[in-house]
C-alpha cells in the first residue's frame, strides 16, 4: 500500500540520517517517493524534519525534497515543540541546582530557539536529563537521542547529558559536584 511505502521511506531516511550515512541515490529516491508529504502522518512528518535538520548539518547536498514537504515537516516540528511537556521533577531539580551554582539557564519551553531540557545561553550548552527511554539496552544513546544531539551540535550547542540513573543515585551534595564535573567537561567553569 501507499502508506506502508511512505512509512518505509520515512524510516529508511531517518535511520540513514541518524547513522550519518548519506547515499545520494537512496535519498533522491526517498524524496521522490515522499513527494509533497501530503499523505504523510504527523509522526512521519516530524521524523522527516529530523532528517532535514541532520542533513542540513552533515550533508546538505542530499536534500532534494520538495519545498512543500520541507514546509510540512517543519510545521510538524514546530507543532511538536509547542505541545511538548516542559519538565519533570528531575528536570526541575537539575535546573534549580544550576541556578544555585550561579549559572543563567532557561527551562525547556522558555522561549529559546534551542530545544533542550535546560539551555545555558551564556555558554551555548544544552543540558539534557535523559531517562531510560534515551538509551539502548547497552546504555548507549538510542537513535532519537543521537539525532537530538546532532541537531543541537548543528546549532553550535554542546550537549551535556545527565543520565537519570546516574543523577538519582547521587546524594544532594554529590549532585552539585557531579553536575560541576559534567559542565567542566563541556568547558563551563562553576563557582
Amino acid at each position: 500500500t501507499q502508506q506502508s511505502t511512505l512509512a518505509g521511506w520515512t524510516a529508511a531516511l531517518y535511520a540513514l540520517a541518524v547513522l550519518e550515512k548519506f547515499p545520494a541515490e537512496v535519498f533522491r529516491r526517498g524524496w521522490a517517493a515522499l513527494g509533497t508529504g501530503e499523505a504523510l502522518n504527523f509522526e512521519q512528518l516530524h521524523s522527516i524534519s529530523v532528517v532535514l535538520r541532520i542533513c542540513e548539518y552533515k550533508m546538505p547536498s542530499v536534500i532534494q525534497c520538495s519545498p512543500a514537504l520541507r514546509d510540512r515537516a517543519m510545521q510538524a516540528a514546530s507543532t511538536a515543540r509547542q505541545g511538548k511537556m516542559t519538565g519533570t521533577h528531575e528536570h526541575t531539580s537539575v535546573l534549580q541546582m544550576l541556578q544555585t551554582m550561579g549559572i543563567r539557564c532557561e527551562a525547556e519551553g522558555g522561549g529559546s530557539e534551542i530545544e533542550a531540557d535546560v539551555y545555558l545561553p551564556d555558554h551555548k550548552v544544552a543540558v539534557e536529563v535523559d531517562g531510560e527511554h534515551h538509551f539502548t539496552h547497552l546504555l548507549n544513546p538510542n537513535g532519537r537521542t543521537h539525532a537530538r544531539n546532532l541537531i543541537l551540535e548543528s546549532q553550535g550547542v554542546r550537549v551535556v547529558a545527565i543520565p537519570l540513573f546516574e543523577w538519582q543515585r547521587q546524594s544532594i551534595p554529590d549532585r552539585r559536584r557531579y553536575l560541576a564535573s559534567k559542565l567542566a567537561a563541556a568547558g563551563v567553569s562553576v563557582r
